[in-house]
């Protein structure tokens, strides 16, 4: 292992200027297996707000559709070639303080050591023609059969009713939990099944649970005021997540499930498919495998190639 400050990087590549560029170049060259990127960033990088916003470690940003021009991404720091096509697996903890980080490493090591064997799928209220809770059931089918599954899905038993089995299974009764629906930074669905304030009262015994969130900007973690879903989950003192995979911008429905189903295939068995070979095993490796054969196999979903963020360790187990 490896540990790289960015003021040795930044000395060497970009004259001491604060450039994810120099960051990025210095990952290619190293060449790692993972990448774990350590400290948050704002979008008010000079502080011009007056909030004490802090970049500790800089993002890239990218055009996501006609509607947002600049989404923060990490990708860019796994495309060893530029191509668009993720070749490492790459994490972030987006902590602000040395407090944060050190809640969020303490989960990563207690989560490790404990098998992922309870999975809850929720579903927020569907929209026109989508089902969520339709999509919701079909990433869920993918699991492996000796795993408990159960659902929170707002279509089926109401708002009121989801709330209360999410804030059960968060509090100890899940180790895998996923979300899918319309979502915004501090919430899971337009009548809240779940929001950053709820969260802050869930209090979690056991090993912190895995979290994906297919909604929006649930990981758009640089706005220098607001916390996330992903920082309310991931790096407060309930420790109630020890990864959380989310969108830093907006997001299709159709975009999430064409990498969800993907993402869920390599959950269950380590493979995509019938392919064969060495099963993939880390949260890491398995989310950059589904973006590449995303990357290559439908690209009119490739927007959700930099959207789509991990924030944790990637090498953390799957299984």
């Amino acid at each position: 292992m490896q540990v790289l400050t960015t003021e040795a990087i930044y000395a060497a590549r970009s004259d001491h200027a604060a450039d994810p560029v120099a960051l990025a170049a210095e990952v290619a060259v190293r060449n790692p297996r993972y990448v774990l990127l350590v400290g948050g960033d704002s979008v008010d990088y000079h502080d011009y707000l007056g909030l004490g916003s802090q970049s500790l470690l800089p993002t890239f940003y990218r055009a996501q559709d006609a509607i947002v021009r600049f989404a923060p991404t990490d990708t860019a720091y796994s495309d060893r070639d530029w191509d668009g096509n993720p070749d490492l697996a790459i994490g972030r903890i987006p902590a602000r303080t040395k407090t944060e980080l050190a809640l969020a490493l303490e989960s990563i090591v207690n989560r490790a050591g404990a098998p992922v064997q309870r999975c809850l799928a929720v579903a927020g209220r569907s929209d026109g023609s989508v089902s969520f809770a339709t999509h919701s059931r079909t990433l869920m089918s993918y699991l492996r059969q000796n795993q408990i599954r159960d659902h929170a899905l707002v279509d089926e038993m109401g708002v009121s009713a989801a709330r209360g089995k999410v804030a059960a299974r968060l509090s100890g009764g899940a180790d895998w939990i996923s979300y899918l629906g319309h979502s915004s930074p501090n919430r899971w669905g337009f009548d809240n099944v779940l929001d950053t304030q709820q969260v802050a009262a869930i209090s979690r015994t056991g090993a912190p649970a895995l979290v994906a969130q297919w909604g929006c900007w649930n990981n758009y973690f640089v706005a220098p005021n607001q916390d996330t879903m992903a920082h309310a989950l991931m790096l407060r003192s309930h420790r109630l997540a020890a990864a959380v995979i989310g969108s830093s911008s907006l997001a299709e429905d159709s975009s999430h499930m064409a990498l969800g189903t993907r993402f869920f295939d390599l959950l269950e068995d380590g493979r995509l498919g019938d392919q064969t070979g060495a099963p993939i095993t880390t949260i890491g490796d398995a989310l950059r495998a589904a973006k590449r054969d995303l990357w290559q196999h439908s690209p009119e979903h490739r927007s959700a190639i930099d959207s789509v963020l991990l924030f944790g360790d990637p090498a953390q187990p799957l299984r």
